[in-house]
């Protein structure tokens, strides 16, 4: 989901967050065939405090009346972040955070696997793992295998350059 803003002075437009929920739902949008992803990229995660981003999924959540999953973007380079985002979610009743890898420094496998793990073990809340290559190391197979044991990691979100060391199609077939 685009998180709205007011024009005039850029301020969260949480009513128009309730009205684009009811607008998706009423249009066909159901728990199951999706969820709503709330400060993802596409929903600005980068421009907002963290106060604002619990305040975007938390008007999100009410709107949907649990009628829907409703995934909430942690994207983050710090791991204290990261549980405040996760405790946050589910404070709010969100049922799933999406995590991608710490972006701007490079990153070894045990320093992702331990950064994953913090947000998994803060809250209990489904992790959604993003792979966003172009910020970050490759996530390996082996990785992903680690990860896949973690109890609430409930899905993968794959990005990845044709060529590199595994395709999507590799994944599906470890995990299928």
């Amino acid at each position: 989901m685009p998180t709205l803003f007011h024009d005039a002075d850029l301020e969260l437009n949480l009513a128009g967050t309730h009205q684009h929920v009811e607008f998706l739902l009423d249009r066909g949008l159901n728990a199951e065939n999706g969820v709503l992803l709330v400060g993802g990229a596409a929903g600005d995660f980068s421009t907002m405090t963290l106060d604002e981003r619990v305040r975007v999924t938390e008007a999100a959540v009410q709107a949907s009346d649990n009628r829907i999953g409703v995934v909430m973007g942690a994207q983050t380079t710090s791991t204290r972040e990261l549980v405040k985002l996760a405790c946050a979610a589910q404070r709010v009743g969100a049922e799933f955070i999406q995590v991608s890898p710490p972006f701007y420094f490079t990153h070894t496998e045990a320093d992702l696997s331990d950064f994953f793990r913090a947000g998994a073990e803060a809250a209990d809340v489904g992790l959604v793992i993003y792979n966003t290559h172009w910020i970050s190391a490759g996530v390996s197979l082996e990785l992903v295998e680690k990860l896949a044991e973690i109890p609430n990691v409930v899905g993968l979100k794959w990005t990845s350059p044709f060529g590199l060391e595994m395709t999507f199609e590799r994944v599906l077939i470890g995990f299928a």
